[in-house]
């Protein structure tokens, strides 16, 4: 992934996304959409509105983001990101790159 640029490079293979990962200046962090980046890593997507909340599960893993905290439960384990997720329209949630890619690969 690439800021600015709606795309995305795996295997080989280029995947289009209709949002593009941000910069966020404040902290200097890369945000991606969350629903887009976890499935091209191959986790399972739940959105709960009620909370405000993305489940992300692979089978064996499962990590809780909530928009605007940036507290996020991995396997009932409190994680605290540098920068929170954020809920962008048109009904977007962008969290840190990193986070989501260095949290899902830990087995």
């Amino acid at each position: 992934m690439r800021i600015d640029v709606p795309a995305i490079m795996r295997d080989n293979e280029t995947r289009t996304i209709d949002v593009a990962p941000y910069l966020n200046v404040k902290v200097g962090r890369t945000m991606a959409p969350v629903r887009f980046l976890s499935e091209a890593l191959g986790l399972v997507v739940e959105w709960l509105p009620e909370s405000r909340q993305v489940v992300l599960t692979d089978g064996w893993q499962k990590i809780v983001l909530t928009v605007d905290s940036p507290e996020a439960l991995v396997n009932d384990r409190v994680v605290t990101m540098d920068c929170a997720p954020q809920l962008l329209a048109p009904g977007r949630v962008f969290a840190p790159l990193r986070f989501i890619c260095e949290t899902s690969e830990q087995q």
